[in-house]
Protein backbone atom coordinates (compact mmCIF):
# COMPACT_ATOMS: atom_id res chain seq x y z
CA UNK A 1 0.00 0.00 0.00
CA UNK A 2 0.90 3.84 -0.99
CA UNK A 3 2.51 4.98 1.80
CA UNK A 4 -0.10 7.83 4.14
CA UNK A 5 -0.14 11.29 3.06
CA UNK A 6 1.95 13.97 5.00
CA UNK A 7 0.24 15.71 8.11
CA UNK A 8 -1.02 19.17 7.05
CA UNK A 9 1.24 21.87 7.76
CA UNK A 10 -0.34 24.23 10.75
CA UNK A 11 -1.93 27.21 9.30
CA UNK A 12 0.02 30.41 10.30
CA UNK A 13 -0.92 32.93 11.81
CA UNK A 14 -1.71 35.96 9.84
CA UNK A 15 -0.42 39.29 9.78
CA UNK A 16 -3.45 41.03 11.55
CA UNK A 17 -6.80 40.09 12.57
CA UNK A 18 -9.36 40.01 9.55
CA UNK A 19 -12.26 42.25 10.03
CA UNK A 20 -14.31 40.19 8.08
CA UNK A 21 -13.41 37.37 10.47
CA UNK A 22 -14.11 39.84 13.24
CA UNK A 23 -17.56 40.58 11.90
CA UNK A 24 -18.77 36.89 10.92
CA UNK A 25 -17.20 35.81 14.75
CA UNK A 26 -19.15 38.40 16.72
CA UNK A 27 -22.37 38.42 14.67
CA UNK A 28 -22.62 34.33 14.95
CA UNK A 29 -22.20 34.83 18.78
CA UNK A 30 -24.81 33.19 21.13
CA UNK A 31 -23.42 34.84 24.28
CA UNK A 32 -24.10 38.13 22.37
CA UNK A 33 -27.41 37.36 21.03
CA UNK A 34 -28.52 35.91 24.05
CA UNK A 35 -27.71 39.48 25.40
CA UNK A 36 -29.66 41.54 23.42
CA UNK A 37 -32.86 39.07 23.56
CA UNK A 38 -32.49 39.49 27.72
CA UNK A 39 -31.84 43.38 26.84
CA UNK A 40 -35.35 43.43 24.55
CA UNK A 41 -37.13 41.32 27.29
CA UNK A 42 -36.43 43.90 29.65
CA UNK A 43 -36.71 46.98 27.65
CA UNK A 44 -39.49 46.13 25.27
CA UNK A 45 -37.42 46.80 22.29
CA UNK A 46 -33.43 46.54 20.96
CA UNK A 47 -31.33 49.23 21.21
CA UNK A 48 -30.94 50.88 18.03
CA UNK A 49 -27.38 51.24 18.16
CA UNK A 50 -24.56 49.90 20.27
CA UNK A 51 -20.89 50.39 20.07
CA UNK A 52 -18.36 47.66 21.72
CA UNK A 53 -14.72 48.63 22.21
CA UNK A 54 -12.40 45.71 22.33
CA UNK A 55 -8.80 44.65 22.13
CA UNK A 56 -7.83 41.35 21.12
CA UNK A 57 -4.59 39.89 21.98
CA UNK A 58 -2.26 38.25 19.28
CA UNK A 59 -2.99 34.93 20.86
CA UNK A 60 -6.87 35.33 20.09
CA UNK A 61 -8.22 36.09 23.35
CA UNK A 62 -10.29 38.91 24.16
CA UNK A 63 -8.54 41.65 26.64
CA UNK A 64 -10.93 44.07 27.17
CA UNK A 65 -14.51 44.94 26.06
CA UNK A 66 -16.94 47.87 27.06
CA UNK A 67 -19.82 49.66 25.29
CA UNK A 68 -19.21 52.82 24.68
CA UNK A 69 -22.31 54.18 23.99
CA UNK A 70 -23.15 56.64 26.88
CA UNK A 71 -26.48 55.34 26.91
CA UNK A 72 -26.08 51.76 27.87
CA UNK A 73 -21.92 52.11 29.94
CA UNK A 74 -22.44 50.63 33.22
CA UNK A 75 -25.35 48.53 32.87
CA UNK A 76 -26.51 45.20 33.12
CA UNK A 77 -26.65 45.34 29.16
CA UNK A 78 -22.36 46.06 29.60
CA UNK A 79 -21.65 43.65 31.96
CA UNK A 80 -23.64 40.90 29.69
CA UNK A 81 -21.44 42.35 26.07
CA UNK A 82 -18.19 42.77 27.20
CA UNK A 83 -18.43 39.25 29.04
CA UNK A 84 -19.92 38.05 25.91
CA UNK A 85 -16.97 39.40 23.90
CA UNK A 86 -14.11 38.28 26.67
CA UNK A 87 -15.58 34.70 25.71
CA UNK A 88 -14.85 35.12 22.31
CA UNK A 89 -11.33 33.66 20.92
CA UNK A 90 -10.58 34.76 17.70
CA UNK A 91 -7.78 33.44 15.24
CA UNK A 92 -3.98 34.35 16.63
CA UNK A 93 -2.17 36.72 14.22
CA UNK A 94 1.67 38.63 14.87
CA UNK A 95 1.92 41.57 15.68
CA UNK A 96 0.44 43.55 18.36
CA UNK A 97 -2.84 43.37 20.07
CA UNK A 98 -5.55 45.31 17.94
CA UNK A 99 -8.40 47.52 19.35
CA UNK A 100 -11.37 48.28 17.18
CA UNK A 101 -15.15 49.39 17.82
CA UNK A 102 -17.80 47.15 16.91
CA UNK A 103 -21.04 49.15 15.71
CA UNK A 104 -24.26 46.95 16.57
CA UNK A 105 -27.01 48.72 14.35
CA UNK A 106 -30.77 47.31 15.08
Amino acid sequence: PPPPPPEPEPEPAGRELNTTVVQTMIRSNKAIKKCFFEFKKANGAYPSRVDMRFTVENSGGVSSARVTTRKYRGTDFDVCLGGAFRSIQFPPFDGPSQTMTFPFVL
